[in-house]
């Protein structure tokens, strides 16, 4: 083998074997650890529904699919107001006009 030959096969090694062994115990970790919750999923009311059923009403929008003897029926949530905890604020910022 010549020098050119041995200096790529060293550089896709070196390129190759860290990249394959971080991903190995990046998985490894995750499966042990778990993947934790959703970033939305802390914000449920004390009705159980998320913030977003709750969005722009002021009333739960949210609603349970119940069956009883066989007949299923819609029931709708009597929640009147979130009352779980205050969300990140919303802002808005322009673009920059360049």
């Amino acid at each position: 083998m010549d020098a050119t030959t041995t200096t790529l096969l060293v550089g896709a090694l070196l390129a190759l074997v860290p990249g394959w062994a971080g991903y190995l115990i990046g998985r490894a970790s995750q499966r042990r650890r778990g993947r934790g919750p959703r970033p939305g999923a802390r914000e449920i009311c004390s009705c159980g529904h998320g913030y977003g059923t709750h969005e722009g009403e002021a009333r739960c929008h949210g609603s349970e699919v119940l069956r009883l003897n066989g007949i299923q029926g819609v029931h709708r949530c009597g929640c009147t107001r979130y009352d779980g905890p205050e969300p990140l604020p919303r802002s808005w910022t322009p673009e920059p006009l360049i």
